[in-house]
């Protein structure tokens, strides 16, 4: 009541204030000027929505009105893939992939180092270097016809890509075969080549002419 009543806020503080704190508190006095004060009413608490019923949906909305997430998690949840594959890509997306680099920041003790294990060049594995600049996931990218700008984010690297690929991969184009056989081929087939990358084109052939798409609009 005594702030609400007094002329000016300034007088109310007793404490010397920092430049900081009294832009601040010109800050709160125009805001308190604009409201409408009745001593004889009481108090009514009530949410920002003009409701005093609590709404977890309408406090999610409120939260996050302001913020856009990257267009590529709409193409993810909405793309053909099983539901293990959609959860790989948001965690490639959020960075939270458990690369060598990830566990070392989980304080993880990683006896054998954080660089990459294929290539001996002592790049450190994060996501960027295991699935996009790596010499061996280059390689399978471009038996896919895929190629990444490496000078962009995880986000931005894939609108390029889709903006640019003329290919199936990208544009909704679905084939006979199911994405789940084909990722599981792909696996498959990945995890035989890897000790041999004189056969890599046993590894990728098949998904370089498949037409499931994984990032479908």
């Amino acid at each position: 009541m005594e702030v609400m009543a007094a002329p000016d806020l300034v007088y109310v503080i007793n404490l010397p204030l920092s430049q900081q704190a009294y832009d601040e508190l010109i800050d709160l006095q125009d805001l308190l000027s604009d409201i409408t004060y009745e001593p004889e009413e009481n108090d009514r608490w009530s949410f920002i929505w003009d409701n005093d019923k609590y709404s977890s949906k309408k406090l999610y909305t409120l939260a996050f009105s302001t913020m856009h997430a990257p267009i590529t998690f709409s193409w993810m949840w909405k793309s053909q893939c099983t539901l293990r594959i959609k959860v790989f890509a948001w965690l490639l997306l959020v960075d939270r992939l458990n690369t060598r680099v990830m566990l070392r920041r989980r304080n993880f003790n990683i006896q054998t180092g954080i660089e990459c294990v294929l290539y001996d060049t002592g790049i450190d594995e994060d996501v960027d270097h295991l699935l996009f600049a790596c010499p061996f996931a280059t390689r399978c990218w471009q038996k896919l016809q895929i190629h990444w700008d490496l000078s962009l984010d995880t986000h931005l690297k894939i609108i390029q890509a889709k903006e640019t690929s003329q290919l199936p991969f990208f544009h909704g184009h679905l084939s006979d075969r199911s994405l789940g056989n084909l990722e599981a081929t792909k696996c498959s087939d990945l995890r035989r080549c890897t000790t041999n990358f004189s056969s890599l084109d046993c590894a990728v052939q098949r998904a370089s002419t498949a037409t499931t798409p994984p990032f479908q609009t």
